[in-house]
């Protein structure tokens, strides 16, 4: 309501919907991290995001993460085309082999009839594990 209403739209015509989460909120814990466990800076603004060494350190982060995190866990990407390029490197760099030792690894499907069925299947690897 605030940002529609200070940009002046009519209150009378905002309306909000919202669905439940498939993680309770009870299970989250959103976290910013500014750097990895080397120390290095993790900067995904346009210019870094890409490069090797942001890469790396995403992926000593996330196998770090994944060590510690009972259950299940869910990482968040900008857009399916930067999602991809993280997969590829940390497959090429053997992370994704180290984490997959821990955890399942479910991708977020580009269509939505695709998607109830990782949800399930995602929830289903938590409840197992």
């Amino acid at each position: 309501d605030q940002l529609f209403v200070s940009a002046g739209a009519d209150p009378a015509r905002v309306s909000s919907f919202s669905c439940d989460h498939v993680v309770p909120g009870q299970n989250m814990l959103p976290l910013v991290i500014s750097s990895g466990p080397s120390g290095a800076r993790l900067d995904f603004s346009y210019q870094f995001r890409d490069k090797k060494e942001t890469l790396d350190e995403l992926g000593r982060a996330l196998v770090n993460i994944v060590n510690m995190v009972p259950g299940g866990m869910v990482v968040f990407f900008p857009s399916y085309d930067y999602e991809k390029l993280v997969s590829k490197h940390l497959e090429t760099s053997g992370v994704l082999a180290r984490i997959e030792n821990k955890k399942k690894i479910f991708r977020e499907p580009k269509t939505s009839s695709e998607l109830d069925k990782v949800l399930g299947d995602f929830a289903t690897a938590v409840r197992l594990s």
